[in-house]
């Protein structure tokens, strides 16, 4: 994604696009994440670009099952100093519960008005 002619939004914490849609939380692996049955596997989250305050992002299953769990990072803080160095969610699969799961990673809270959500998706194998 290119990002053009950065502009500051007003009140908000971070720049958005020139046409002022928000920028999408940054996903690793975009493509989709692979978890055997019975094992962990990780997502890494960053911020596109610097926040002027911290930014509070949730990672939360939206559908699958139940054949998934978060482990660990569900709830992760951005600041200042730490908003590009992805930080992880670790999801860990249910055994003998195969399938397609979706996630959505999203900011929380009126801190953070200059981010979009984006939703992941897992595949427990």
């Amino acid at each position: 994604m290119t990002q053009k002619n950065l502009q500051p939004v007003p009140g908000a914490t971070m720049v958005s696009n020139e046409d002022g849609t928000p920028q999408a939380i940054t996903i690793s692996p975009a493509a989709g994440l692979t978890i055997r049955n019975g094992s962990t596997g990780n997502l890494a989250v960053s911020l596109p670009c610097k926040p002027s305050q911290n930014v509070t992002v949730k990672t939360t299953i939206i559908d699958g099952s139940g054949a998934m769990t978060i482990s660990a990072g569900a709830s992760l803080t951005f600041t200042t100093a730490n908003w590009n160095t992805p930080q992880n969610v670790t999801f860990q699969s249910v055994a003998a519960q195969a399938g397609w799961q979706r996630v959505l990673v999203a900011p929380f809270g009126a801190d953070a008005p200059g981010y979009s959500a984006v939703t992941a998706h897992i595949l427990v194998s």
